[in-house]
């Protein structure tokens, strides 16, 4: 199969090689091969997205016609810069700057193609009420798992952990958040209706979900 060659750029951990790829057509190719190509493109591709969130994160630091940097990112620049909401790019760069300083084991498994972006959001946000030490250990246990697991599964390993490193943390957050607990509703464009509950007590949550019966929904609100 015909691949590219990778090449250096920069300076330091930036000459890293992109992965090599195929670019052969995966339509006149076997079994094998196409998955070979798939497995190759998506390390590709979770490298590349390393290499997007080192410029993001220096990108909205930046000051123009000088090399000095702001203490803080700023998601208005990245907005600005690739058209995305403010709400977005404030979460992209939480993510950057959790894998790229806070935990670099993360940042490293994206730069080997291993841990894709997704994942690691799951990683930083589930380890944003913790320390730098007792997230670090979680990433320690969890790192290698990571790449094989489904975002769910990964959120609720990460979300156990959690709970193993800081359990009177974990506790007194699941207070705070149960004393902010909300349920809605909504007609939905179907014209069927949603119920929203949002940080619930999972002891009263639990037995209301089971006494729920989605075709009978309507004459128990």
């Amino acid at each position: 199969m015909a691949v590219e060659a990778g090449f250096s750029g920069g300076g330091g951990v930036f000459d890293t090689p992109l992965p090599a790829v195929s670019f052969a057509d995966p339509r006149e190719l076997p079994g094998q091969e196409c998955e070979a190509g798939l497995v190759a493109w998506q390390a590709r591709l979770v490298h590349d997205e390393w290499r997007r969130a080192c410029w993001m994160l220096e990108t909205a630091r930046a000051r123009a016609d000088t090399l000095e940097r702001w203490p803080e990112p700023d998601p208005r620049v990245i907005a600005a810069c690739l058209g995305w909401s403010v709400a977005m790019a404030a979460s992209r760069l939480e993510t950057a700057a959790g894998a790229l300083e806070r935990l670099p084991r993360l940042g490293e498994a994206m730069r080997e193609g291993r841990l894709e972006q997704a994942k690691v959001a799951v990683f930083v946000s589930g380890l944003r009420d913790v320390t730098d030490a007792q997230a670090a250990v979680v990433v320690d246990a969890l790192i290698e798992q990571a790449p094989k697991l489904g975002l769910w599964e990964l959120a609720q390993r990460v979300a156990a952990a959690v709970v193993d490193v800081d359990p009177l943390g974990a506790e007194n957050r699941r207070a705070a958040a149960v004393a902010r607990s909300r349920v809605s509703t909504r007609i939905a464009p179907s014209g069927a209706a949603e119920i929203h509950g949002l940080d619930l007590d999972p002891g009263m949550a639990e037995p209301a979900f089971e006494r729920i019966e989605a075709p009978r929904l309507w004459w128990r609100l």
